[in-house]
């Protein structure tokens, strides 16, 4: 890569890692909030999905108007009204306020994700897609190594509004980071603009692009069935200390920030589809470990949520570069908003329907994590019959 396209993957990285940061905290803090909050599970769901179907609702929105504009200003506004919830997290003085704290931040959330990965559509060919999307999804790990560990200790120093100001102090160079970027038009000089009603119907219209936006929708479900209440688990049922969470999340994010650069290479290498099969299928056993174990070690904790870690986020590198791939530039920024709509509604249902499903005891065990676990299999193993019918086009 050229030194002006690294810096736009680091910039673009860094803005994904405070931005996925901003959402993932809130899960480990899961165990604090509870307590604190008197939460049930169902209520706790809820404050996890929320911010999920906000992101999903206004991507959906976003899709209609993300094509028409240079998406340099795009995500100027976009981070900067993503900064502004986060705020508004940090300052929340009760459960209904965070509640809607976290649907102002996903109304951003959500259309800032379809913008990064449109930008990096645009501006890499087919042949270094998937090593830019592994270089930018490896925010994730970064949010992970250092930004969840550090959240989690502020967390227990302080309170649980202080990850929310870190995630704040973190965000804002970023922001100034962005207007050094140079405009990006390119997808402009195809763009020709399309009424709500069209751009619906074309999309509809693609068998393509709806299976594509299925299977993203069922690998997120699979996913997002069993990560929000992951910690609750831990230290309810296994009995894992608290304060270790961090260690955890430290451990797996050094792992996973290794191996997603690798699984992006892979990708390129040996092909996007074949490349999520055999991460997809190898994720079942670490899915099926940490949703079955029970009075282990702390040492089988740490090894198993390790690979879901890696494994688990791992699988999404090929997708969201195979996904990327099958439409044209100028319908990029749509689909990709469509898709993130898809991904953000997906992750708010399982959360919810997780929340539902799940119950918890008075000595803080959750039962029917199993039932999750086992139903997670069964939607990763149906993505991968249905990856087949993806074609790329670009």
């Amino acid at each position: 890569m050229k030194t002006p396209d690294k810096f736009l993957v680091f910039l673009l990285a860094a803005l994904q890692m405070t931005h996925i940061l901003d959402f993932v905290v809130l899960m480990p803090l899961g165990p604090q909030l509870m307590r604190d909050l008197s939460l049930n599970t169902a209520s706790f769901g809820l404050v996890v999905s929320a911010y999920t179907f906000s992101a999903g609702i206004f991507g959906f929105l976003g899709a209609f108007f993300l094509d028409r504009f240079d998406r340099k200003k795009c995500l100027i506004v976009l981070y900067s009204g993503f900064i502004l919830g986060t705020v508004l997290c940090a300052i929340a003085p009760n459960y209904g306020f965070l509640l809607l704290a976290r649907i102002f931040s996903g109304a951003f959330g959500g259309v800032l994700t379809a913008t990064v990965f449109s930008v990096i559509g645009d501006v890499f060919p087919e042949s270094q897609r998937g090593s830019a999307t592994g270089a930018v999804m490896a925010a994730f790990s970064i949010a992970s190594v250092v930004g969840i560990p550090v959240g989690l200790e502020l967390a227990h120093l302080y309170s649980w509004r202080a990850p929310f100001v870190f995630i704040v102090l973190l965000s804002l160079p970023v922001l100034i980071m962005l207007f050094r970027v140079p405009r990006m038009t390119g997808h402009l000089t195809s763009y020709s603009p399309v009424s709500p009603i069209a751009l619906m119907t074309r999309t509809l219209a693609d068998t393509q692009q709806v299976v594509a936006l299925f299977f993203s929708g069922v690998i997120t479900i699979s996913a997002f069935l069993v990560i929000p209440f992951l910690t609750p688990f831990f230290v309810g049922n296994l009995g894992f200390p608290e304060a270790w969470l961090g260690h955890l999340y430290l451990i797996g994010g050094v792992l996973t920030f290794i191996t997603s650069r690798w699984i992006g290479g892979l990708s390129d290498r040996y092909g996007k589809r074949f490349t999520f099969v055999v991460v997809a299928l190898l994720s079942l056993i670490p899915i099926f470990m940490v949703t079955h174990m029970t009075h282990v070690g702390a040492w089988l904790v740490f090894v198993a949520s390790s690979l879901f870690m890696v494994l688990v986020s791992g699988r999404f590198v090929p997708v969201v570069a195979l996904l990327t791939s099958c439409v044209p530039p100028e319908q990029r920024g749509s689909f990709m908003s469509f898709n993130s709509s898809v991904q953000q509604l997906s992750s708010g249902f399982a959360s919810l329907l997780a929340g539902y499903v799940l119950t918890i005891l008075p000595n803080g065990e959750l039962v029917n994590f199993g039932w999750l676990g086992l139903l997670s299999i069964v939607l990763t193993l149906l993505a991968v019959v249905v990856t087949n019918a993806i074609r790329m086009r670009s």
